[in-house]
């Protein structure tokens, strides 16, 4: 499902305003409103249920929106609270329905939830509404979705008492996840620049920085830092050059902060995803700067990693850990001209594309086979570049050599290609345009380097 993006002169979407106790608190809920939120009127105007518990909720709301008073006996939710409850039981039945039927129920679902939020509904109501949304974004591949489950945790920090560090910084932190998913999804560097901000906010009391308390436990401090780590390693992929290595430094330096308490908590899930993000990290840097120290230092944390993913449990985990040994083996085999290492290289690719389809993350698995085109492109161009060493020899077996190097080389290439074949029409299927548009430039380049080709 692709969610609406505001036209690029939207104005700003209005702040809300939460009364909570006899102080008023201002969020923004940008994302949930640019998506779309019924308005409350339309939605009491609309043909009501009868004896449902949703029915009277609704009423519960309405009656009050229109300044009625409702025979609701004791006990019954405050009209902020109704309002919430009825969003989260119509979030939940969306789940099953398709694609098609959602947009204009999430609309309705947005419309409840501002109407409960500006009317007071209490805080506990957020934390599973958000996670509904993230599940849908998740099932949706819709970064809009992501976003508005970090608005809502966000919004959290409204309803923290002032001294309360630690509900601002756990909330803080929870909210940087969901916009990480939310800036991936839409290649949106500056989502991920403020995911990675906030996240970084949510640990500066323990740095010794920030006016504001903040008061993070040993597992809270780790996961803000993660979140740090991973939103700045997103934005280095989606931005323009002069800001790539900025970002790739940030995101090393986070979870460089995190490594000591990944080591302390070995062997555990924990600690094999913090090594397995900074082996990534320390790949992605290499990449910039051309540095094979780095890129040798990823794959030994990927090594570390992946004995500790489980098979079964963490198979995506454990694919995409091995898809990101892959490259970077593939990167170490390019620079010092080693066909073994390329063999090791995509003997890890395929098994991470089938890592991911016993998973059935397709998607996953089509960017994966991308992946293994480049990583057989780069097997084809160290072949042919041994090949030509040999042009000029004169021992007795360089023309066997270069025939068979020769052959190794349209081998790769070809294998490449009809990699690529298959991973395009998943990536078209789901509108991944970025992932697209790198597949098919890869695709023109290998063609391009064809013998014969103009």
């Amino acid at each position: 499902m692709a969610a609406p993006e505001a036209p690029p002169a939207a104005t700003e979407p209005d702040p809300i305003t939460i009364p909570i106790g006899d102080a008023v608190h201002v969020v923004r809920l940008d994302a949930l409103q640019r998506f779309g939120a019924t308005p409350l009127p339309e939605i009491c105007g609309g043909p009501r249920e009868t004896e449902t518990m949703q029915a009277f909720l609704l009423t519960l709301l309405c009656d009050a929106e229109q300044g009625r008073a409702t025979e609701n006996g004791r006990g019954a939710p405050a009209p902020g609270e109704a309002a919430l409850m009825v969003a989260a039981d119509r979030l939940a039945a969306l789940e099953n329905l398709p694609a098609a039927e959602r947009e204009p129920r999430l609309r309705a679902v947005n419309g409840l939830i501002l109407a409960g939020l500006r009317r007071g509904g209490a805080v506990w109501q957020l934390e599973p509404l958000a996670s509904r949304f993230s599940d849908l974004g998740e099932q949706a591949r819709d970064g809009s979705l992501f976003a508005i489950a970090g608005e809502l945790l966000l919004a959290r920090t409204a309803f923290c008492a002032p001294a309360d560090g630690r509900c601002r910084a756990e909330a803080e932190t929870a909210s940087a996840d969901e916009f990480v998913q939310a800036g991936r999804w839409h290649n949106d560097v500056e989502r991920l620049r403020r995911a990675g901000e906030l996240a970084e906010r949510a640990e500066r009391a323990e740095r010794g920085e920030g006016p504001e308390p903040r008061d993070l436990d040993a597992k809270g401090l780790f996961k803000a830092r993660n979140a740090a780590g991973a939103a700045y390693s997103y934005a280095a992929a989606f931005a323009e050059p002069p800001e790539r290595l900025p970002f790739m430094e940030r995101s090393v330096a986070a979870y460089e902060r995190a490594l000591p308490s990944a080591e302390a908590w070995a062997p555990s899930f924990a600690s094999a995803r913090l090594w397995h993000n900074l082996g990534a990290a320390y790949v992605d840097r290499a990449a910039l700067t051309r540095n094979l120290n780095d890129f040798e230092r990823g794959v030994a944390l990927y090594e570390r990693a992946i004995p500790l993913f489980d098979p079964r449990d963490d198979r995506q985990a454990l694919a995409r850990a091995r898809s990101n040994m892959g490259r970077a083996r593939s990167r170490i085999a390019t620079r010092k001209r080693d066909l073994a290492i390329h063999d090791r290289a995509t003997a890890d690719q395929r098994a991470a594309i089938r890592g991911y389809e016993a998973a059935s993350e397709t998607l996953d698995a089509a960017f994966a086979r991308y992946r293994l085109a480049q990583d057989l492109f780069a097997r084809a161009q160290t072949a042919e570049s041994l090949a030509r060493d040999l042009a000029a020899s004169r021992a007795g077996d360089a023309a066997l050599k270069r025939d068979v190097l020769t052959r190794i080389a349209a081998e790769s290439r070809e294998q490449a290609l009809a990699r690529i074949a298959r991973a395009l029409s998943v990536l078209e299927r789901a509108g991944a345009d970025q992932y697209l548009a790198w597949t098919r430039e890869l695709e023109a380049e290998i063609r391009a380097a064809e013998p014969g080709a103009k």
